[in-house]
């Protein structure tokens, strides 16, 4: 019965993990920002971050709490494609999300918010206008590379924890539970 609980949970904190990460490697690749910055800054810089990490993390995490409860009552061929499938997809939004905002921030001066996409959506001649061919593709192959890690590892979780999994005598008990 708690075995669902931990699958969600572990789900939860690699989502947590994911984000986390993202502020020391944003900090390394923006070097030149930080050169002063000792490791104790770096710690807050993603203690500060942490509370946004959960909150976004549970939206990531949203969809395959669904899928546990689902899977509850029925496990099939269709939750086990619709889960590859969302994390193929959480994976890319991760990554191109992750992927902008290292590039941007050069050029803006300020963690992607709203403001880069209602630029580029008024204007998108203008929004590419400075932009190289060579940092696009550059761009889209890191983004690439950065979902197809994160799908992977995301598929990795699943199988591993898919490994505990077992027939559900305690259905409602799960489900309440799960849902808790």
């Amino acid at each position: 019965m708690l075995v669902n609980s931990l699958r969600f949970f572990i789900v939860y904190i690699s989502w947590v993990l994911l984000f986390v990460l993202q502020k020391p490697c944003f900090m390394l690749c923006h070097h030149a920002l930080f050169k002063q910055s000792s490791f104790a800054d770096y710690w807050q810089v993603m203690m500060h971050g942490l509370p946004l990490d959960f909150s976004v993390a549970g939206y990531f995490s949203a969809i395959p709490g669904i899928l546990i409860l689902i899977e509850i009552w029925y496990r099939g061929r269709f939750t086990q494609w619709f889960r590859k499938g969302y994390n193929a997809v959480a994976a890319l939004i991760f990554s191109v999300i992750f992927g902008l905002n290292l590039v941007l921030y050069g050029y803006w001066g300020f963690p992607l918010d709203s403001t880069p996409l209602y630029y580029f959506f008024s204007s998108p001649a203008s929004a590419l206008a400075s932009v190289s061919v060579w940092m696009v593709i550059v761009g889209i192959l890191v983004v690439l590379l950065i979902a197809v890690g994160v799908y992977l590892l995301m598929q990795r979780v699943e199988k591993w924890l898919g490994a505990f999994v077992k027939t559900n005598r305690h259905r409602i008990g799960s489900t309440l539970l799960q849902l808790v």
